[in-house]
């Protein structure tokens, strides 16, 4: 697969899922239990990346009878990659703006639209990097609402330093989908023995369509249920929670910005699909 300088993605996943068994067909159309059972779609169009569909199934479509469409411009095949068929386009999309998805192959097909939000930014704690909040207090954390985002993909995480400002532990990322702009980021989270101070990083992306959950429905029509997903370029900014050692660098943690391979393979695990896009 090629690696281009990204503007645009549009991810599409034909993924067989592995409580899936047999294949059922509809007479009628729409995202319902009555489509194929045998295969999922999912499709990510993004404001500031490739437009890439990817169709996963066991076994791969027959790449013959497989085509993906954006707004009825056929999209290039690329090739095939281990579980999957690749589509990769360079057009640029645009935000508030509604594009047709149209996925179809020897395994059925659906056609749906979505329109890519606007950005957001982030605005407490204070937007500049390198804010220090006081120890013993829960983080309210809040966004500018983007116009045409129905919910947030919301990462937080840190890193934790000693007194004399040696870094000695990361914690996990911890992620969230929220419908309001804005968190809470409890106190007890920054009660670790040892730490004179942490490090945050929080990270929010704007969402359209579907958020994901084990059965929930798609928003696609056709015979395989599917579910598209607009994205727009995140919001991040790094804070201090406690004093932190001047002259001090951030040690050997770097900053967690979010993949949007790791935001794609998220959101598969959240709708109960055991697919991995590598």
């Amino acid at each position: 697969m090629k690696n281009k300088n990204l503007k645009l993605l549009v991810v599409v996943f034909l993924a067989a899922v592995t409580v899936f068994s047999g294949c059922k067909k509809s007479t009628t159309t729409g995202s319902t239990d009555d489509t194929n059972t045998a295969a999922m779609i999912l499709g990510f169009l993004s404001g500031d990346a490739d437009t890439q569909i990817l169709l996963i199934s066991d076994p791969i479509a027959d790449t013959a009878q497989s085509q993906a469409k954006i707004n009825n411009r056929v999209l290039p095949w690329e090739g095939i990659a281990p579980g999957y068929l690749a589509f990769i386009d360079t057009m640029p999309t645009i935000p508030a703006t509604n594009y047709t998805i149209k996925v179809t192959s020897n395994l059925d097909s659906s056609t749906g639209s979505i329109t890519i939000p606007e950005t957001t930014a982030i605005t407490a704690p204070a937007p500049l990097d390198g804010d220090t909040l006081p120890l013993g207090q829960a983080v309210t954390c809040s966004w500018t609402a983007a116009q045409g985002a129905q919910y947030y993909d919301v990462q937080y995480g840190a890193q934790l330093y000693d007194s004399t400002g040696n870094d000695i532990a990361d914690l996990p990322n911890r992620q969230l989908y929220s419908t309001t702009t804005g968190i809470t980021i409890p106190s007890y989270y920054f009660i670790v023995p040892g730490v004179a101070y942490y490090r945050v990083h929080l990270e929010v992306t704007p969402y359209s369509g579907v958020m994901p959950q084990i059965g929930q429905a798609g928003n696609m029509t056709g015979t395989i249920k599917g579910f598209l997903i607009g994205e727009n370029r995140y919001s991040y900014l790094v804070f201090y929670v406690g004093t932190p050692v001047k002259g001090k660098s951030k040690g050997s943690f770097s900053d967690r910005k979010s993949s949007r391979k790791d935001r794609i393979n998220k959101y598969l695990r959240n709708l109960g699909v055991n697919t991995v896009v590598e």
